[in-house]
C-alpha cells in the first residue's frame, strides 16, 4: 500500500513541477520584444546615420550603403495612380 501511495505523490510532484515550469516559460516569452523586422528601411537609414556620425563608417560606405537602402526601399513600395 505504501509503494503504491509513493509512486502517486511522486507524479503529481512531477505533474506540478512540469506545469510551473511551463508557466515560467510563457511568462518569460511574453517580456521579450519582437525583434525588429529585417527590412524597417526607416530604422535601417538612422542606423546608417549613427554609425557614419560616429565615424564606424567613410562617407563612400555610408553613400553606398544608403544607395542599397534606397533601392531597397523603393522596392517594398507599392506603386498607387
Amino acid at each position: 500500500m505504501f509503494v503504491t501511495h509513493g509512486w502517486w505523490m511522486l507524479s503529481e510532484a512531477i505533474l506540478w513541477m512540469a506545469l510551473l515550469g511551463l508557466v515560467v516559460w510563457i511568462v518569460s516569452g511574453l517580456g521579450r520584444s519582437r525583434a525588429p523586422e529585417r527590412g524597417d528601411c526607416q530604422n535601417t537609414g538612422a542606423v546608417l546615420e549613427d554609425r557614419f556620425a560616429r565615424g564606424d563608417i567613410s562617407a563612400e560606405e555610408s553613400r553606398e550603403r544608403g544607395a542599397e537602402i534606397g533601392r531597397f526601399h523603393t522596392k517594398k513600395k507599392k506603386v498607387s495612380k
